[in-house]
């Protein structure tokens, strides 16, 4: 009897998003396992799951903590800061301060209707005393760049080297809408961020492919051996302008060790393997990868 009431709810909740998708764009608030998040209705990667299966990417989420947990860099209480870099609408600060797995946050969110969102979602689940957001991307230097905006995956969003993309992409790049956005280095903004000193510290990123740039502009803070969790997306790195060898420099010049999330039993890897992990991933594909520097 549940599994026919789950299929029912499942294909109601399809139906829905099917006509709220088609319709001019609304706010959509809803209950799921990140908190009560509002997003957008013409989101139709990252809202739509959360409409549809009421979180996003969630598992994943648990599946890092666990590792990050067997690995010694969580207690098993709430403590440290988590530097949530590309926060999108805040699903992955918001879940792991409601879960007790950190104490503290930043947010970095550059696209103003996304930020608007973040803010909302900070305070409707009480968290604005240990949130603190920012309305700009990181990168490998202080100033403005440009900020190109998918029309139908708000994740999607990606800061541009430079104002131009004449080459043709897989997802019509190109083509879309470009604004200008301020953008800092996180080492220039240590001072303004909740970081624990005796606790630990993670940086989570998720930045379609200027990963590359905002790990060149975090030295300090890789310099203290904070672990990362970063989205691992050869095409857009790339697109990015960061090709293979030099991502594989940058982060060798950082972490000894690297182990591959979306396995079900992720294991440690050295870092100069990186490449297998290149090789292995074609097109478009991507996965999330955890770094530790020892």
């Amino acid at each position: 009897m549940q599994g026919v009431l789950r299929t029912g709810i499942r294909a109601t909740r399809r139906a829905a998003w099917g006509v709220l998708s088609r319709l001019p764009q609304r706010d959509l608030t809803r209950d799921t396992q990140h908190g009560r998040i509002t997003f957008s209705s013409h989101d139709r990667v990252i809202g739509r799951s959360l409409f549809l299966h009421r979180h996003y990417a969630y598992p994943v989420m648990r599946r890092t903590v666990e590792v990050l947990r067997r690995e010694g860099r969580l207690p098993a209480g709430a403590a440290g800061c988590v530097l949530d870099v590309g926060a999108n609408v805040g699903t992955v600060c918001l879940a792991l301060l409601r879960d007790g797995v950190f104490a503290t946050a930043a947010a970095f969110e550059p696209e103003p209707g996304n930020y608007a969102y973040l803010r909302r979602n900070v305070e409707q689940n009480g968290l604005a005393g240990r949130v603190g957001t920012f309305a700009c991307a990181l990168s490998d230097r202080d100033g403005e760049l440009f900020l190109e905006r998918s029309a139908e995956n708000l994740g999607d969003h990606r800061v541009r080297v430079s104002g131009d993309a004449s080459v043709s992409g897989s997802y019509g790049e190109e083509g879309r809408q470009v604004i200008r956005v301020p953008v800092r280095t996180l080492d220039s903004l240590l001072d303004e961020l909740p970081l624990a000193t005796d606790q630990p510290n993670l940086v989570w990123m998720d930045v379609q492919g200027h990963e590359g740039h905002v790990l060149r502009g975090s030295g300090a803070l890789l310099g203290r051996g904070t672990p990362v969790v970063t989205e691992f997306w050869p095409y857009g790195l790339r697109r990015a302008g960061t090709s293979d060898e030099e991502f594989g420099s940058l982060v060798a010049a950082h972490f000894r060790h690297w182990l591959n999330l979306r396995e079900p039993e992720p294991t440690r890897r050295p870092i100069d393997s990186l490449g297998e992990l290149y090789r292995s991933l074609q097109g478009v594909q991507s996965t999330d990868l955890l770094l530790l520097a020892d």
